[in-house]
């Protein structure tokens, strides 16, 4: 089977992003996927940025760099920015003002909004959605039908998974693991120092008491894949209560 035509072209005209680096603006030569022929497209820094197979393609103002690639069916859109080394492949779709560097891989049907910043060795896949301000980095993976919004920071070996849901200012630090339908909202801090995950309450966040800050221990792994709700609220609520114990998968917390 013959191999198909080149279905972009780079432009001559250089760009200049990025402390004056230079940027070259696409055409689509045929149609494919969503393109049509003669369709402008973003900004590439050279032909190994964007695959000529697939439907993938770099849309808008947005800019890829460096070694950075976007290949098979991924979608670059809006005034994003995938540069250094990080891959955006599969059925991807970076949107916004998202920026991906490093050596962070996105691929599945994940799709991230906003104006997140994914760098590190971050990793996301399967259908996550990410529609944040944050900051992903480390060694943190975000997979399944993980939701993320908000001012939502995860880093290290962090590992959201199944339908977990983030919302609101929320950090994730550490080996911690957030699955099934587990969900964070209003301002907390989740690490696991000391063989303990940590659940900090902001006490100026609007879900909770504006007179009563403290801190909730849970033993590490016991929680992470219950079936929660949490809010500021509820947390102050088992902190006062000082009658709860989290100690299998089948946990329910209730206001």
């Amino acid at each position: 089977m013959s191999k198909k035509p080149p279905k972009y072209e780079i432009l001559p005209e250089p760009y200049h992003r990025l402390d004056d680096k230079p940027f070259y603006r696409i055409r689509a030569l045929r149609d494919f996927g969503h393109v049509k022929a003669g369709q402008l497209g973003g900004l590439i820094q050279g032909p190994d940025n964007l695959s000529q197979d697939g439907e993938c393609w770099v849309n808008d103002e947005a800019i890829v760099w460096g070694n950075a690639q976007v290949r098979r069916n991924a979608w670059v859109e809006n005034n994003a920015s995938v540069g250094e080394c990080a891959v955006v492949s599969g059925n991807a779709l970076v949107s916004g003002a998202v920026e991906i560097e490093g050596s962070a891989y996105i691929c599945g049907d994940a799709s991230l909004f906003g104006h997140c910043y994914v760098h590190g060795n971050a990793h996301i896949t399967g259908e996550a959605t990410i529609d944040s301000s944050g900051d992903i980095r480390g060694n943190a993976f975000i997979k399944d039908c993980a939701y993320i919004e908000g001012d939502v920071n995860i880093t290290d070996n962090a590992l959201i998974a199944g339908c977990a849901s983030l919302k609101g200012r929320v950090s994730v630090f550490g080996d911690v693991v957030i699955g099934r339908t587990t969900r964070l909202c209003g301002s907390c801090f989740i690490n696991n120092q000391n063989d303990f995950v940590t659940i900090v309450v902001n006490p100026k966040d609007p879900v909770c008491s504006p007179t009563y800050s403290a801190t909730l221990l849970i033993e590490k792994g016991m929680w992470c894949y219950a079936d929660m709700m949490l809010t500021g609220s509820q947390f102050l609520h088992l902190l006062k209560e000082q009658k709860h114990e989290i100690q299998n998968n089948n946990t329910q917390v209730t206001p």
